[in-house]
């Protein structure tokens, strides 16, 4: 072969829209330099079928191509520009010519070199004859077309391992597998078409749980009888998981196979299913089995009378369903699920019952009997779900397969493998990639509820998680007294899912040794709740429920001290003004059992929502672990605090109360009767810094601060209550957009249009102030301290004048007023 070939090979890929060929097309583009890949023609099928002229079906494939695979997060680090590259074509392989016009078909059988053959239709429960008019017709299309390629050097057609039934061999070979009583494919489907058997009869007699794997085991007869002279190879992958490396660890787009058990623990609505607890598993990477495919294509391949057949396996028999359930059990923070082996279980049905349908029918009763019809809707969904996820995957988690392997295993190519990291890793890309998420940072589109009076399916989260979290039984039983008091204070308690999901993306703690530290915004006690409730609430951002670091004067308090330590508060002794060897072994210890560890840089509650001054002690004491550690700075945003009152106080007397339980006790008791009433609270999360024994302990907790400023929000609420106060008390020298406008919710729209124009995100609020009764001055400059540092730009080069407080400056003059609303 010369060199001008080599460096002009052109690939003809199928299944592109697919979760492998997606994989596949990325891998050809990424190393198009190294292969000698000068264009990569794709074949797409138009979502919806169209029978208009070629410029509207071209316009359906152009826009699939854009939609599915151009802006699918596995070409995200490819280099813009990289479609150049690739041609995509209209064609539906289940038509002659696969659906190609002639000009296309002739030009493709002249140019391409190479064959990719992935696309397949792998719905378990489709009829048999479905099945074979997409795979095997389809196949047979693609050998037609191969046969007429001038050019080709290879081909490689996917296949899957599960061809050959279980129980048939100890091992199982690289060769056609057998078909039952009949010789070949041909007697088989003769069969089927006489009616002599039906589809049921048939998958009896070959031993197949599904149409998929019978339908691969036909169309691998029917490859090798019309090969012809095609160079063809015959690969089958075990079942595909998500990626161990690129496009990103842990990257999925199908829920398909392993991914749809991990959606269903994670939504933390299967607690039982059918499989052996002992079974092995043979799972293998998208990334391992694209490399593998793409090196089938490009090796050079001897004359052969037969076709080659080669397993794309792990080679590892460590992963099981009790070792995949166990570590999901940890990352999700939620009971195991109990394995039903349907082959040596005669009382599989009650253990189904006890385990699985009890559960569900009870919490769907609760919702039914609490009016939560939409709740009554979501669980009989995840019934279907359940019931569907042991009809399809019952027979693969059953049983042990044994591959025979000619070619490099995962378990030789990629030594360093270590199943539960990789386990954990497909746990977080389940839910960081296959959960539907916009890419907009519109924060309403990513906002999520944690509690609060709006919250319609509290009910049912709560036993959800009663029931299924592996937290303390005192943790939970406080998160069930947490949830309703916060739903009794605040309107509503969201988080910026997305934030989470930037923040902690590429990282994993199964395949990391760098511990997570959560350091939040003090504005309150609820503070101390709100963070490890959201973790307890949503263990799929993969954060564990943290050892929070308290003062140590709650540890005097009678029955909250030891509370607070049971749910795994550890106390620190501030202001001692040197390193505290106490602390530091503290640390060393929490570090060693590999727990998370929430602490609030500012070290004590902001009264006036003014950022403090970072305290430095904990990160020294991190340091001196010796280990890397990831922070993750935690703005957590109040309409209004529970502390309100008290800390108006404390700025008239200048003194602050000590804690004491009977004050909690009252201020509880006022809550209980509804008399608080604080509004909504929102928790965002800043990008991830780093934390390491070289780390310049001053800078990064100044860069902590600025984080948490940055992604600190408010509301309509913080906006109104700053308008109603001056306009009754203005001090501009003229008329300005605050005063002049006509009415108040002008006002509010031009401040909320200045605040969002430098980078604030302005939330509506349930609040509404009373304009004849504004604020006390003390709080209101409080409730400005959330917000006036978006100002800060502005006025760095323009000092106020003598007439203007430094606040007035920034609003009024800054602006510079002409933008009054009309």
């Amino acid at each position: 072969m010369s060199e001008a070939q080599v460096n002009r090979r052109i690939i003809f890929l199928t299944g592109v829209t697919g979760f492998l060929g997606k994989v596949v097309l990325e891998e050809l583009i990424r190393r198009r330099y190294e292969l000698g890949v000068e264009k990569v023609t794709v074949l797409i099928r138009p979502s919806k079928p169209s029978t208009h002229e070629a410029t509207t079906r071209e316009s359906h494939v152009s826009s699939r191509f854009h939609d599915e695979v151009v802006t699918s997060k596995c070409f995200a680090k490819i280099t813009p520009g990289w479609t150049r590259y690739v041609q995509p074509v209209y064609g539906d392989l289940g038509q002659a010519q696969c659906g190609l016009d002639t000009a296309t078909y002739e030009k493709i059988s002249r140019e391409a070199t190479h064959i990719i053959h992935c696309a397949a239709c792998v719905q378990f429960d489709l009829s048999l004859s479905s099945s074979l008019d997409i795979n095997l017709q389809g196949t047979l299309n693609i050998i037609q077309l191969a046969r007429k390629c001038s050019s080709l050097e290879r081909f490689v057609y996917t296949s899957t391992a599960y061809v050959t039934p279980h129980g048939r061999h100890d091992q199982i070979r690289e060769e056609l597998a057998p078909l039952g009583p009949w010789q070949d494919a041909q007697e088989l489907l003769g069969a089927l078409h006489s009616g002599s058997v039906t589809e049921a009869e048939l998958l009896q007699q070959t031993g197949h749980p599904n149409t998929y794997t019978l339908s691969k085991c036909i169309t691998e007869y029917f490859v090798m009888h019309n090969r012809g002279k095609i160079p063809i190879t015959i690969v089958r992958p075990s079942i595909i998981t998500a990626a161990l490396e690129r496009p990103s660890p842990g990257w999925s787009d199908s829920a398909s196979a392993v991914v749809g058990v991990v959606l269903g623990v994670q939504d933390g609505g299967v607690s039982a299913l059918g499989g052996n607890p002992t079974a092995f598993i043979d799972l293998v990477p998208v990334d391992f089995v694209a490399d593998f495919i793409i090196d089938e294509v490009f090796a050079a391949q001897a004359p052969s009378a037969t076709v080659p057949i080669v397993h794309c396996v792990s080679g590892l028999r460590t992963i099981t369903p009790k070792t995949f359930s166990s570590v999901g059990a940890v990352y999700f923070q939620q009971s195991e699920i109990q394995w039903l082996n349907y082959r040596s279980s005669p009382t599989t049905h009650l253990y189904r019952y006890v385990w699985q349908t009890m559960p569900l029918k009870l919490a769907r009763t609760f919702c039914w009997a609490g009016g939560d019809h939409r709740a009554v809707r979501q669980l009989t969904r995840a019934t279907q779900n359940i019931d569907k996820l042991d009809h399809t995957f019952g027979y693969f988690l059953s049983n042990s397969f044994n591959f025979a392997a000619s070619r490099p295993t995962l378990a030789q190519r990629a030594p360093y493998f270590k199943p539960a990291a990789y386990m954990q890793m497909m746990f977080r890309g389940a839910q960081q990639f296959m959960m539907r998420r916009t890419r907009e940072r519109n924060l309403v589109s990513t906002e999520k509820p944690i509690a609060g009076e709006d919250v319609n399916n509290g009910g049912e989260n709560a036993l959800k998680l009663f029931l299924t979290s592996r937290a303390s039984v005192v943790f939970r039983v406080t998160a069930v007294v947490v949830g309703a008091a916060l739903s009794r204070m605040f309107q509503s308690v969201t988080f910026d899912q997305q934030s989470f999901f930037d923040a902690l993306e590429g990282y994993n703690s199964g395949l990391s040794d760098e511990k997570i530290i959560i350091m939040p915004t003090h504005r309150s006690y609820m503070d101390f709740v709100i963070c490890p409730y959201l973790f307890y609430q949503f263990p799929v951002l993969g954060v564990k429920i943290p050892c929070i670091a308290a003062q140590d004067q709650f540890s005097r308090i009678p029955v909250l001290g030891w509370l607070l330590r049971r749910l795994g508060a550890f106390y620190v002794r501030r202001g001692i003004g040197r390193a505290d060897p106490e602390l530091n072994d503290q640390i060393r210890q929490l570090v060693e059992q590999d727990e998370h560890i929430l602490f609030f840089p500012e070290g004590q509650r902001s009264r006036s929502r003014e950022f403090l001054s970072p305290r430095r002690g904990l990160l020294r004491s991190l340091q001196s672990t010796g280990k890397t550690f990831k922070i993750l700075p935690v703005s957590i945003s109040y309409e209004r605090v529970p502390e309100e009152g008290a800390f108006i106080r404390e700025t008239q007397e200048q003194e602050r109360p000590r804690m004491s339980l009977l004050a909690l006790i009252r201020w509880t008791y006022s809550m209980i009767l509804g008399r608080v009433r604080l509004g909504r609270v929102h928790v965002k999360c800043g990008k991830m810094l780093e934390l390491n024994p070289e780390t310049d302990v001053h800078a990064v907790s100044h860069q902590v601060l600025n984080k948490l400023q940055e992604n600190t929000v408010l509301t309509t609420y913080h906006l109104e209550s700053f308008v109603n106060y001056h306009r009754r008390d203005c001090r501009c020298s003229s008329p300005c957009a605050i005063s002049g406008a006509k009415r108040r919710s002008d006002a509010v729209n031009w401040l909320r249009k200045q605040l969002e124009e430098r980078g604030a995100t302005v939330l509506e609020s349930a609040l509404s102030v009373d304009e004849n009764h504004p604020v006390s001055p003390a709080l209101e400059t409080s409730l400005m301290n959330q917000w006036i540092h978006f100002f800060d730009r502005d006025t760095v080069a323009m000092p106020p004048s003598s007439a203007f407080a430094a606040v007035d400056y920034k609003v009024f003059e800054v602006p510079k007023c002409q933008s009054v609303i009309a």
